[in-house]
């Protein structure tokens, strides 16, 4: 007899995985600014990528490397941590930059919203606060509950921030604030 409780875990991740797939192809479309058509860049354009690529990847070595052998500190979870933090942060971004871009960055005109380095910088600092949650929580819950911990902290994060943003006016650069805040 086959034990279908082995194969949750999989199906779900494949299941949202098609879900988001769809999503990405029906309403985000990539935008990529060459450095030859920026003047200003005291002002840079949001998707210049000569010029956030570096931030980028230091923050997503953060994420990937840094939060996931932060997590090592429980003797018998130190390999899985290692994991759950891949699998996590992988379905976080992707997830958060769904979210924001529904609520943030959607166009009215034709229903799309863009995906570029700024963006995926922002999703990074997102997975942030999920990872700090996953920290707290680490040994007390198995890999299918961190994926729905994620799955509904992602858009409670991102609304936190919009009030933040929108409604208190509240200018955070670095993310920090409302990483900390909402990871706590």
């Amino acid at each position: 007899m086959v034990d279908f409780r082995s194969y949750i875990f999989p199906l779900i991740l494949f299941l949202f995985q098609i879900v988001f797939t769809l999503l990405f192809g029906l309403h985000s479309e990539y935008k990529y600014y060459p450095t030859s058509n920026v003047t200003n860049y005291e002002n840079p354009p949001r998707g210049l990528t000569d010029f956030y690529y570096s931030m980028f990847t230091d923050i997503h070595v953060m994420m990937f490397i840094g939060f996931g052998f932060l997590m090592t500190f429980l003797r018998g979870y130190s390999f899985s941590a290692v994991g759950f933090n891949f699998i996590l942060c992988t379905f976080t971004l992707e997830w958060a930059l769904l979210v924001r871009g529904y609520i943030f960055d959607r166009n009215d005109l034709d229903g799309k919203f863009i995906i570029d380095i700024q963006s995926l910088t922002t999703a990074d600092f997102v997975s942030a606060s999920i990872l700090i949650s996953m920290g707290a929580v680490l040994g007390k819950v198995n890999a299918v509950q961190l994926i729905l911990m994620s799955f509904i902290e992602v858009p409670l994060q991102i609304l936190n921030e919009y009030i933040g943003i929108h409604t208190f006016c509240a200018s955070d650069p670095g993310e920090s604030m409302y990483v900390h805040t909402f990871g706590k």
